[in-house]
């Protein structure tokens, strides 16, 4: 029982600290996070609002998007997500033959980006895409 709850405690020691990690990158790219847990809650449930006050803040969030999806990886994992949503990282991994280690970093820069949902099932994180990397994958099909 000892061990059980020293697990429970390092778990959450260990949730605390990612949230504290998730919200000092989110506080270096110009966006204060709101409560839940960490960028997103739930499905369609944004808890992040721009709170940039400086001159050029408008470029700079359209910077801090295209650097979410200016990597062939990533837009194929955008495009996988827009065919089969709600899959977690080792799905992702599976499916497009790569390390579960490189998907989970770009599966992180698409989420600081505003592009992907996170939905929190048990020891599992199902990932979705927003509306918006909707619209991103739209305007790349046209460029194409």
């Amino acid at each position: 029982m000892a061990t059980k709850r020293a697990r429970t405690a390092r778990d959450s020691a260990e949730s605390a600290r990612r949230e504290q990690n998730h919200s000092n990158i989110l506080k270096n790219v110009g966006i204060s996070s709101t409560g839940g847990r960490g960028l997103i809650t739930g499905w369609g449930m944004q808890t992040t609002k721009s709170v940039i006050r400086r001159p050029g803040a408008r470029t700079k969030r359209l910077e801090r998007i295209v650097k979410g999806f200016a990597n062939h990886r990533r837009i194929e994992i955008l495009e996988l997500l827009e065919r089969h949503p709600e899959m977690c990282v080792s799905e992702i991994s599976e499916k497009l033959q790569i390390e579960m280690k490189t998907a989970s970093e770009h599966l992180r820069r698409l989420a600081i980006a505003g592009l992907l949902l996170k939905r929190y099932e048990g020891r599992e994180v199902r990932h979705a895409i927003t509306e918006q990397a909707r619209h991103i994958l739209s305007f790349l099909d046209k460029l194409a």
